[in-house]
């Protein structure tokens, strides 16, 4: 059983004005995954963006 998750995710892009927050704030609130693990563990993580 997961007790805990901790994730990084590397977004490369070529937008320069990609939110990442935006981004993770989207996977928290409407990511499946995400909400169904939520329910049972705690979830902790941050997203690295690299534009080029």
């Amino acid at each position: 059983m997961f007790t805990k998750i901790d994730f990084k995710l590397n977004i490369n892009t070529d937008q320069p004005n990609f939110n990442g927050e935006l981004l993770l704030k989207n996977l928290r609130k409407f990511g499946t995954v995400y909400n169904t693990l939520s329910g049972v563990c705690e979830i902790t993580g941050h997203i690295s963006v690299n534009t080029q």
